[in-house]
């Protein structure tokens, strides 16, 4: 991801000429994200970020925000289970001492969508998929 320093906003990868001219013909393997949703009916728990959650701009580090995601589910689930594919969207920046909610839908449980949620906003939107180990 490529961000402009003076808007802190993203901006188009393909305009950097060193970018372009290498850019390969082959077909990226890995199918493009999906559309996140909110989570509207699931489990819920609360979490506090704390000073060893955050970065140096004191913002929710993304390390904080996949264990947070990542420890809703058992360890027996791991045990018979591997990740397949994570897919995470972030919406809006968390800071120290907010009280986030973290929300999941597992009702299917091979195909789980969650959420860390502060005052009913998504902050982060996931999406987890399991497949069956051997």
């Amino acid at each position: 991801m490529v961000i402009n320093f003076a808007t802190r906003e993203s901006v188009d990868i393909s305009q950097l000429s060193y970018i372009r001219e290498n850019i390969s013909d082959h077909e990226c393997p890995i199918a493009p994200q999906g559309r996140l949703r909110p989570v509207v009916d699931g489990k819920s728990c609360d979490y506090t970020f704390k000073y060893m959650d955050c970065d140096v701009n004191r913002h929710v580090n993304t390390v904080k925000y996949l264990d947070l995601l990542l420890n809703q589910f058992s360890l027996e689930k791991f045990d018979n289970e591997f990740v397949k594919r994570l897919e995470i969207a972030f919406q809006k920046e968390t800071l120290y001492g907010t009280t986030a909610q973290i929300n999941i839908d597992d009702s299917d449980p091979m195909d789980c969508k969650l959420s860390i949620d502060v005052e009913g906003t998504s902050h982060v939107r996931s999406r987890i998929t399991f497949s069956r180990r051997e």
